[in-house]
């Protein structure tokens, strides 16, 4: 399978954060890059530790798209929007699990929290 992957899409938004965490850090950019993968490699093999080898997992940040026939690998905002979008659907997951959790404990949930149940 042939993907068709736009280079320009390696956008400003993401040279600059490069650019800024580099001068924040006094870090060359690669390092920067670097260390980010490697939170993620950690991350996964803690995971591991505690769960056991769970198989192969989709990577997330290789979505590809089918259009009119052809595979394209999102990247860009397209790519930054759908795994928002992912990520806070289990973020909110979590924190509706943490509000029951917590009242079934005997806390009351707070007004804040209900909204929050009722909104999401």
């Amino acid at each position: 399978m042939k993907i068709k992957v736009d280079e320009s899409l390696f956008d400003d938004k993401i040279k600059m954060f490069l650019e800024e965490m580099s001068k924040g850090l006094n870090l060359p950019p690669a390092l920067i890059i670097q260390n980010i993968i490697l939170k993620r490699l950690a991350e996964e093999a803690a995971e591991e530790a505690v769960f056991g080898d769970t198989g192969e997992k989709p990577l997330d940040e290789f979505m590809i798209k089918t259009i009119n026939g052809k595979d394209y690998l999102l990247t860009g905002q397209e790519l930054f929007n759908n795994l928002y979008d992912i990520k806070k659907q289990e973020f909110v997951k979590e924190k509706k699990d943490q509000i029951l959790q917590e009242q079934a404990g005997g806390i009351p949930i707070s007004k804040e929290d209900q909204d929050f149940i009722d909104n999401n």
